[in-house]
């Protein structure tokens, strides 16, 4: 499991590979991105002192950087399954544990839902269809 307090990205990619990422288009008080190094630095600041990476993403929605950054967990994921050591990888534990309560806890009435920022919220829906 992640440590308390990591976000998804930090347990998932380094700072070179987030400082990089197209998604992180600006820093706080930037009309531009500035080099890389000083995005790195950024970056690095942020996971150390537990600030989420939205700070970092302009308009606050981690969406696009997720997209960009997918290929790399991936290829992880399908490495570690093919080497059977796929539950080393942080989200494969996540994943197994979801699964695991799904399996223990039926419900058909529970949705879990992504608002815009890509954060899930469960909801008891009932018989009602989810918002969009």
């Amino acid at each position: 499991m992640e440590q308390q307090g990591e976000s998804f990205e930090f347990a998932h990619f380094t700072p070179l590979q987030l400082a990089t990422a197209k998604g992180i288009v600006a820093l706080p008080g930037h009309r531009r991105k500035p080099d890389l190094a000083n995005v790195r630095q950024q970056v690095v600041k942020a996971r150390d002192e537990h600030h989420n990476l939205r700070s970092l993403v302009p308009g606050g929605s981690k969406t696009r950087l997720a997209e960009e950054l997918w290929p790399v967990p991936e290829r992880r994921i399908v490495r570690g399954i093919g080497n059977h050591t796929e539950k080393r990888i942080p989200i494969v534990r996540v994943i197994d544990e979801a699964i695991a309560f799904a399996y223990e806890f039926p419900r058909r009435a529970l949705v879990i839902r992504l608002d815009d920022d890509g954060d899930s919220a469960a909801s008891n829906s009932g018989s009602r269809a989810a918002p969009s």
